[in-house]
């Protein structure tokens, strides 16, 4: 018989629309939750006599569904130096940083992640040691290698591929690796080398489309690095999924992406991050000025998708906090409610996982939250959770994080 654990008392936001339950119970058997009401009228103590159970007590406490990061790098983080510094480092040491990522994820209430490329497509590893049992961690669902053109962004990191043929080629053999999403980069960005700039359109229509020929013929989704709108453009028509970043869309990129039916997920707060704490970082100082910049400008930017309504996913870009990601998009101009639905539900919409995770509803995984602060009126508690639940598993934060080294950045 599956483990039993009923946890009463927090205010339940369900993410089913604005739901919220003020007094909840929560009923988790196994890894699924099996019940979802109120307190009133349910008998905690013939629960707990029927058969064994772990009852958690979360009076005075809110609950909101697991958080899924749909754009993360699990190799990467922000005290990992410059695009040049990680070239330069062992892939051994990447993979390294992704078995602490997976831990420091878990612990900030991220129980799904989404990661948009890793270099020699580690991430895959990553994810089936955290299936196997091997590490504790989110599910991962991983993008192998991301794929650009030759010398465009993520060059020496990502897959270089010319040509419809060449494009096609990489995807399918991400596919083979065991890639759930391909990544795709249609635009240049504001780290890479050389010739990579954000304004730059890069991989062509006919080459994306490739590449989201293959995925989409084995059910899986592609992922689209894109910041000016040329490079938007273009990838909508080639059909992906997902527009990653959107740093320099316009109004006409708001309607394409509306029209599209894709999610914009915008990673906004690694220009704060980078403008607040570059040095630190040991980040270039031009690239701390392009992010103060960046910073000042996204607010008006995102402002756009927020008017237009756009479907938009929360991703953190490396490894980072989501609930500062999701305080930045509040900021704005989403309301808090709608950056909740977005780094839950949306996310497991995206990931075509809606019926397993993204809200706290009978049959679906125990993947929970507990939050001492109503992330409605502050979202930035949602980096810092007592308790983590993945898959009717408890998880103390504190202890996940217990024997890292200090630099958790």
């Amino acid at each position: 018989m599956a483990e039993r654990t009923i946890i009463h008392g927090a205010e339940a936001i369900t993410c089913v629309g604005a739901e919220s339950i003020p007094d909840s119970v929560i009923v988790v058997e196994g890894d699924k939750i099996t019940e979802v009401r109120p307190a009133a009228g349910f008998d905690l103590v013939a629960a707990r006599s029927e058969r064994s159970t772990t009852v958690v007590d979360a009076t005075g406490k809110w609950i909101i569904p697991g958080l899924v990061n749909l754009h993360e790098h699990l190799d990467n983080h922000r005290g990992s130096g410059s695009f040049q510094e990680r070239l330069h480092q062992p892939l051994s040491y990447g993979i390294i940083r992704g078995t602490r990522n997976v831990l420091i994820s878990l612990a900030r209430g991220v129980t799904t992640v989404r990661d948009t490329g890793a270099k020699a497509g580690t991430n895959i590893g990553l994810r089936d040691a955290v299936e196997s049992g091997q590490l504790i961690g989110p599910r991962i669902y991983p993008s192998g290698s991301p794929i650009a053109m030759t010398g465009g962004h993520g060059a020496g990191l990502a897959i270089e591929a010319d040509g419809p043929d060449a494009v096609r080629a990489a995807a399918r053999q991400q596919l083979k690796d065991g890639a759930d999403v391909i990544k795709i980069m249609a635009s240049g960005g504001f780290v890479s080398l050389g010739n990579d700039h954000p304004w730059a359109a890069q991989l062509t229509e006919e080459e994306i489309r490739a590449a989201v020929d293959e995925a989409h013929k084995s059910g899986k989704t592609v992922a689209c690095h894109a910041h000016p709108p040329a490079a938007i453009k273009i990838a909508l028509a080639a059909g992906v999924d997902t527009i990653e970043h959107g740093a320099l869309m316009d109004e006409e990129s708001v309607e394409l992406i509306d029209k599209s039916g894709a999610y914009l997920v915008p990673t906004l707060d690694e220009s704060h991050m980078i403008a607040e704490r570059g040095l630190e970082l040991r980040r270039p100082q031009w690239l701390i000025e392009v992010c103060r910049k960046k910073a000042e400008e996204q607010n008006g930017i995102f402002g756009l998708a927020v008017a237009g309504k756009l479907r938009c996913g929360v991703g953190t870009d490396v490894a980072g906090e989501m609930g500062r990601e999701m305080f930045h998009m509040a900021n704005a101009g989403m309301s808090n409610m709608d950056v909740l639905l977005a780094g839950t539900i949306n996310g497991a919409k995206v990931l075509h996982i809606e019926d397993k995770i993204g809200s706290i509803e009978a049959g679906k995984f125990a993947d929970l939250v507990v939050l001492d602060r109503d992330p409605r009126q502050d979202l930035l508690v949602c980096d810092e959770p007592s308790l983590v639940f993945k898959g009717g598993t408890a998880y103390d934060p504190t202890e996940l994080l217990a024997n890292l080294g200090p630099n958790s950045n």
